[in-house]
């Protein structure tokens, strides 16, 4: 009789697929004359961006929902607007922080 192990290993295929996608997601970011930001907080932020319209937006084929709907964060399809709307309410939060004035010098008027 064959040996049944007691741990469940994911397919090789699904976590090749996986890595395909997300390795086709990022290929922007790669190569130096295509990178989106040279700055690493704009970098961030795509980031952030691109795991938020994957995980709220995009319908999964295997799932049929979003993996937040699957989750259980959220129990509504969310649009891009929608995530304007987030950013946008959350810029507006901030103060806006202005820097020192220069002194003027003496001989000005």
């Amino acid at each position: 009789m064959a040996k049944v192990s007691s741990t469940w290993a994911m397919p090789q295929a699904w976590t090749t697929d996986v890595s395909g996608r997300q390795r086709d997601a990022y290929a922007p970011l790669h190569s130096p004359d295509q990178r989106l930001s040279k700055k690493v907080e704009a970098h961030a932020n795509a980031v952030a961006l691109h795991f938020m319209y994957y995980n709220f937006v995009r319908i999964h084929k295997t799932l049929r929902v979003t993996p937040a709907m699957a989750a259980g964060v959220t129990d509504k399809l969310w649009e891009i607007a929608d995530i304007v709307a987030l950013i946008e309410a959350k810029e507006a939060e901030k103060p806006v922080v202005r820097g020192p004035y220069k002194k003027r010098a003496e001989g000005l008027a």
